[in-house]
C-alpha cells in the first residue's frame, strides 16, 4: 500500500475481461430542485487515485453537480485554476508532484496566475487526528472531510460553502 495506478494496470491488463454486477450504492436523498440549482457550480477535484476519482465525481454527479474537472497532482490543479474558474475545490492532500498543503498555499498567494485565490478549498485526506485538520486550515484550506468520503458529509460541507439556506 498504497497502490500505484500503473502497478494496478500491470496486474490486471493480461486478466480476461468480466462484468461483475455492480455493488449496491446508498441513495442520495436530493430534490430535483436541488438538483437543477446545484447543476449551476463548476467543482474542480483535485485527487491523484484514479478509483477515488471515479468514485468523488459519481457522488458528485448524484448530487447535483454535473460539472466536475478532475486534475491528478497539484501542479496540475494550478493550471487548471489558472485557465478556469471554479466555485470550489476539493483537495487530496497527499498527491505526487505537489501535495495538497503546498498546493493550497499557492492558491492563495494567487501562483501560477490563480483566477480565484479565495476559492473555497476543501480537504479531502485519510488523515483524521486533530493536528491534520490544523495543518489543513493553516495551509489556506477552508474546511475538511476524511476518507472514505460519506456523500452526507460530503453534502453537507458543500453546501456550508456554497449554497447555504435556500428561500422556500
Amino acid at each position: 500500500k498504497p497502490v500505484r495506478q500503473s502497478e494496478l494496470y500491470e496486474c490486471l491488463a493480461p486478466a480476461p475481461a468480466r462484468t461483475a454486477p455492480a455493488p449496491p450504492r446508498p441513495a442520495i436523498d436530493c430534490s430535483p430542485h436541488q438538483h437543477a440549482f446545484r447543476g449551476q457550480y463548476r467543482l474542480l477535484l483535485v485527487e491523484d487515485n484514479l478509483t477515488n476519482q471515479v468514485v468523488a465525481v459519481g457522488m458528485l454527479q448524484e448530487l447535483g453537480y454535473a460539472e466536475t474537472a478532475v486534475a491528478a497532482d497539484g501542479r496540475q490543479a494550478l493550471e487548471t485554476l489558472a485557465r478556469e474558474d471554479f466555485d470550489l475545490v476539493l483537495m487530496d492532500c497527499q498527491l505526487p508532484v505537489m501535495d495538497g498543503y503546498e498546493t493550497s498555499r499557492s492558491i492563495r498567494k494567487g501562483a501560477a496566475g490563480v483566477r480565484d485565490p479565495n476559492v473555497p478549498i476543501i480537504a479531502i485526506t485519510a488523515h483524521a487526528l486533530a493536528g491534520d485538520r490544523a495543518s489543513c486550515l493553516e495551509a489556506g484550506m477552508n474546511d475538511y472531510i476524511t476518507k472514505p468520503i460519506r456523500p452526507n458529509i460530503l453534502e453537507q460541507v458543500i453546501e456550508r460553502w456554497l449554497e447555504g439556506p435556500h428561500p422556500a
